[in-house]
Formats: structure tokens, C-alpha cells, sequence
């Protein structure tokens, strides 16, 4: 059953566990708090939510929301609820957890990429991207990163045709962040680990 709640629960059809995993129930809102009692997957619990907003159970909804926010350190379960909130138009409260999302400390692929994609939510691409090359750095096959830092990287160039590709204002900002730190980190191996200067650009 808990298969088949968690499949409900990505399609957004949690009334159909509800026969199965609380017949008995006399009411939705007591067949909800059976099921929020009985999964505790956050995806299944996500999925609850979401039937709950939907069928009018507000307030137990959002009792479950807040748990989520309050309480849980899982990426995924923030994320999706804070596109359960953005879907209903909740943005501040959306951004709260893309907040929480973002300061947190990665621990896996998921959680990089979704912390990622918390900063861009947030309308922080540096910080999006410096959180996409730690990720790169722990895991270098990591597909969706990769994708996720092009598509960041291709906004800092403007294309016209017949004239090339230039550096947007925000993609000089960036590339001249970029080289001041490749200039200080020189200046520090010649400076402090005594490294000649013809051989730190390469280092």
C-alpha cells in the first residue's frame, strides 16, 4: 500500500489510498489524519497536503505544513511543499523555506540541486552558482548540476547575430569576481608558500 500512496501522492490523486489504507474512516479530514499517522514518507506526506488543500481541510493542512517547516530537514519534502505554496499564489511563504533551503548545509546530489534551485527561486545566481560548482566538485557526473550551471552561465551572455557573444553586465560582474580571486589566490602562493611567479597561474 505504501507503493501505492507514494505513486498517488506524485500524481496528485491521494483519494484513491484513502479506500485502501482508512475504509473505515467516517470523515476525509479522520481518513487524512489516518494517513498522515500511517506514511510518514515526506512525499506521501507532501501528497496529504496537497488533498488537503484541495478538499477544504485547511487547518489541518496547514498544521501539517508548519511541522514540515518547523520541523523537517528534508530537501525534498521543502521543496515540494514550498510549490504546494507557490501554486496557491503564498510566495512569501514559499520563499521562507527556498531561504531554508538555500542556508542549509547539502549532504547529497539532491540536496545540492535543490538547494540550487532554492538561490535561483530567490533571484540568487551567484550564490546559485557557487552552490552548483561545490556540488560539481563532490559529485563531477552529476548531470542535472551541470545542466543547471549552463543554463545559469548562458544567462550571463547576450547573443547578436553576426556579432558574437558578449558578457551581459551581470556575466562581467561575475567574471571579474572570478578573476580577482584567481589574482589573490597567486598572489597568496607566491607570497606565503614562496611559489615563483611563472609557475602559480598553473597551480
Amino acid at each position: 500500500v505504501e507503493h501505492f500512496a507514494l505513486l498517488c501522492a506524485l500524481l496528485r490523486q491521494m483519494h484513491r489510498v484513502i479506500p485502501f489504507a482508512a475504509p473505515d474512516a467516517p470523515s476525509e479530514q479522520q481518513a487524512c489524519e489516518v494517513l498522515f499517522a500511517r506514511f510518514p514518507d515526506p512525499q506521501i506526506q507532501v501528497g496529504l497536503i496537497g488533498h488537503c488543500l484541495d478538499a477544504g481541510l485547511d487547518e489541518l493542512a496547514e498544521q501539517k505544513i508548519r511541522a514540515i517547516r518547523e520541523g523537517s530537514d528534508d530537501a525534498l519534502a521543502l521543496w515540494q511543499v514550498s510549490e504546494l505554496l507557490l501554486i496557491r499564489e503564498r510566495t512569501e511563504e514559499a520563499n521562507a523555506l527556498h531561504r531554508k533551503l538555500a542556508v542549509r548545509e547539502p549532504k547529497d546530489l539532491e540536496d545540492y540541486h535543490l538547494s540550487s534551485l532554492a538561490y535561483v527561486c530567490l533571484s540568487k545566481l551567484d550564490e546559485c552558482l557557487e552552490c552548483l560548482e561545490r556540488g560539481l566538485f563532490r559529485y563531477p557526473a552529476a548531470g542535472k548540476l551541470l545542466t543547471l550551471y549552463m543554463r545559469i552561465c548562458a544567462q550571463r551572455f547576450e547573443y547578436e547575430r553576426y556579432r558574437g557573444v558578449r558578457l551581459t553586465s551581470a556575466g562581467r560582474r561575475a567574471a571579474l569576481r572570478t578573476l580577482r580571486r584567481h589574482r589573490v589566490i597567486e598572489a597568496h602562493l607566491v607570497e606565503a608558500l614562496g611559489y615563483p611567479w611563472d609557475v602559480v597561474h598553473g597551480e
